[in-house]
């Protein structure tokens, strides 16, 4: 082979070997930017699922603060007290038109009293007389706005009951009354439940849920429901001004809660109740009374104390057991630092009764109703 032809043989070589590395270099260069592009969209991918997470997680957070808390934090002042779903209670709800409902888990029942827009109501704290439809209202154009606690304070002073708190649903299709609201419930909640953002209320979440899921489970038998505007408990009555309007017969009133509204709790106990007022503001007992004896308790003594107290006291005799839940309730509704401390009076009147319940009412009881600067 000549020389020439080994010198073309060498240089064909070489090119060759650059050809081939250039093609692998672009190989490798190719693989390199694929695996760049691959790990890139793995962050991408990472970045927007741990996005998603928190976003979910802060969905969540935010579901049970509000399932645990008052569905509207404003129409509360984190006085109310929960409710355990182990004894009777009343709710004010407004959908159409304004009513109570008693859901009583012990009995199984269901109560509702439907109250007509025209009704003609007297309003704590003097706010005066006005028809049931115009209560929220004139609360919420208050600074700050007290439209659910007006409601349920006119209303525990209208049934002589406690009502411990407001479901305000906005009528829908499907839902625009109370009892469609109910035949709602009964054929399946999940709807109503799963609308629980449009729904204010000053309970909590797992309250209403506790309280749907009651509901759902009460026979048809044992649900009754009454609309005031058809029952003889309303009556017209002329006002100073000569007008008429539709009030309430307070008489035939409370012997319709005594039979429908009461306490299980109350019923089931044997022991007596004491009243005392202790304050100079007389008929608070008598009023208090009223509100006991509705709920189906035994009240056996009113009097006055021989001095005055700030604080209301529920008091049990020494040898009555204070984890009685008729003590409970009563404590729980009139004075909530008995529950948290032992409660004592120095009173001779007090200390000489005879019933194993002892309320002794404080200037606290006449503020909550009369002072729009005390707490309702």
């Amino acid at each position: 082979m000549g020389r020439s032809k080994i010198i073309r043989l060498l240089a064909k070589i070489k090119v060759e070997k650059k050809l081939k590395s250039k093609h692998k270099k672009k190989a490798y260069s190719a693989e390199q930017k694929t695996r760049r592009n691959t790990r890139t969209a793995a962050l991408a991918l990472w970045a927007l699922g741990s996005l998603c997470l928190l976003v979910l997680l802060g969905q969540l957070i935010t579901l049970l603060t509000r399932f645990y808390n008052p569905l509207t934090p404003s129409m509360t002042d984190g006085s109310a007290l929960r409710w355990d779903g182990k004894s009777s209670f009343s709710v004010a709800v407004k959908v159409d038109t304004l009513a109570v409902v008693n859901y009583d888990p012990v009995n199984r029942k269901l109560t509702v009293l439907k109250i007509p827009d025209e009704t003609f109501l007297s309003l704590p704290k003097g706010y005066g007389g006005w028809p049931a439809r115009s209560i929220f209202d004139l609360g919420q154009a208050e600074h700050p706005a007290i439209g659910s606690k007006l409601v349920r304070s006119t209303l525990s002073n209208l049934l002589g009951i406690p009502v411990e708190g407001f479901i305000l649903i906005p009528p829908t299709k499907g839902t625009s009354s109370l009892e469609q609201v109910l035949a709602k419930i009964h054929h399946g909640p999940l709807g109503l439940l799963l609308s629980l953002n449009k729904i204010q209320s000053d309970r909590t979440g797992a309250e209403l849920v506790r309280l749907v899921q009651g509901i759902e489970a009460i026979r048809e038998d044992n649900t009754k429901i009454i609309d005031l505007a058809d029952s003889s408990i309303t009556e017209s009555k002329l006002l100073a001004d000569s007008t008429r309007v539709l009030g309430v017969n307070t008489i035939k009133l409370d012997l319709y809660i005594r039979e429908n509204f009461k306490d299980s709790n109350f019923v089931n106990f044997d022991g007596g109740i004491a009243i005392f007022n202790a304050t100079n503001h007389p008929g608070l007992a008598q009023d208090l009374a009223r509100v006991i004896t509705n709920m189906g308790g035994n009240v056996i003594s009113l009097s006055n104390t021989s001095s005055n107290i700030d604080t209301s006291l529920v008091l049990a005799s020494p040898d009555f057991d204070p984890i009685n839940m008729t003590y409970q309730r009563l404590a729980a509704l009139f004075a909530p630092t008995c529950l948290k401390s032992t409660c004592e009076s120095s009173d001779p009147r007090v200390l000489s009764s005879r019933a194993q319940i002892n309320i002794v009412l404080g200037e606290d009881y006449y503020l909550k109703k009369n002072d729009r600067n005390y707490p309702f």
